[in-house]
């Protein structure tokens, strides 16, 4: 726990753990002894009791729902309380008979929904002219624009340079074969339409990598003689690389309630966006913001956790961070 749940009122309870039941004991302990002074956790006390999963998992993040504790009006141990019921057995593992819930349907309900707010989103921004747009988005674009500067032909040349493989699996390299070697030499490589031209480009201005490509055997016949170079070259890649469609979404487990959404990459368009990430980075630490640096973020939290109190009063001035619902989907 974090530092400042120190301060939580011990409970008064004696309870008899057991191995099979201790998650529910101890959940109640906590619940029960805090029922007396927020009354809104009477209804879920006795849920607990009844040992009903899906009617406390209901419950439950209804009491920690985010809208609720992020409104800046809500006390400090309320607001804790409220956090620590919400999650407390979110990721206990319950067996189906326990709590039957589709957790992909769920997660697949709620990507859909982030992905229809970010449409809606996008359809109010684009139908507008520049000049009917809200004066902190115009000014925002502005800031924006200062940081990236002109995205002239020789920087995005020098992005596409910066472009490299990461870590994880792709469509064309998956298991164990996601390290940089496999990922140049798994081939055909994948990408979609839009991203063609840009990998193309990556690809023929690094000599090496035309030569591995060379090297693979998958160029259909030699080129007559007097072929032009970016001819041969087109025509090789065309070989080595298949055109497919975005991003292919699968889900992971994430807790009992609802799986994760996580998106499995074509190679060529991840290679190409960790070089957009690449210039980003840069361009951000030449305006004073050093994204590999998170030194600034952990002094700031501890600094919130250690002076949430001030004695036994709250802090209403200390700093606190947020978690914010399908963060990752729509900012």
């Amino acid at each position: 726990m974090r530092n400042y749940y120190r301060y939580t009122q011990a409970a008064n309870a004696n309870c008899n753990i057991t191995q099979d039941d201790s998650h529910w004991v101890m959940y109640e302990a906590y619940v029960a002894s805090h029922a007396s002074t927020f009354t809104f956790l009477q209804p879920l006390l006795a849920l607990i009791r009844r040992r009903d999963v899906a009617g406390v998992m209901k419950v439950a993040s209804h009491i920690g729902d985010v809208t609720l504790l992020h409104d800046g009006q809500m006390p400090l141990m309320e607001a804790r309380v409220r956090r620590q019921v919400d999650v407390f057995l979110k990721k206990f593992p319950f067996s189906r008979e326990e709590y039957d819930v589709d957790r992909k349907a769920v997660a697949l309900s709620k990507m859909l929904a982030a992905e229809d707010q970010c449409r809606l989103t996008n359809v109010k921004l684009d139908w507008r002219s520049p000049a009917l747009l809200p004066p902190f988005l115009r000014r925002a674009r502005s800031l924006i624009a200062g940081v990236l500067g002109e995205l002239e032909p020789r920087v995005v040349m020098k992005i596409l340079q910066g472009g490299t493989h990461g870590p994880g699996a792709t469509t064309a390299s998956r298991g164990n074969r996601v390290t940089p070697y496999y990922k140049f030499m798994d081939l055909p490589y994948t990408c979609t339409a839009e991203a063609r031209s840009y990998a193309f480009a990556a690809i023929s201005s690094d000599p090496q990598w035309m030569e591995i490509l060379e090297q693979s055997g998958r160029r259909p016949f030699v080129p007559l003689p007097g072929t032009p170079l970016y001819q041969k070259q087109l025509q090789l890649l065309n070989e080595c690389v298949e055109i497919v469609a975005p991003d292919k979404v699968t889900f992971v487990p994430k807790d009992c309630r609802t799986d994760r959404p996580i998106a499995v990459g074509n190679s060529l368009n991840m290679y190409l966006q960790l070089g957009v990430c690449d210039y980003l980075v840069t361009r951000l630490k030449h305006a004073g913001v050093d994204l590999s640096d998170q030194q600034r973020n952990a002094d700031m939290a501890g600094l919130g956790s250690k002076h949430a109190w001030i004695g036994d009063l709250e802090n209403p001035s200390s700093f606190a961070t947020i978690d914010l619902a399908s963060a990752s989907d729509t900012i």
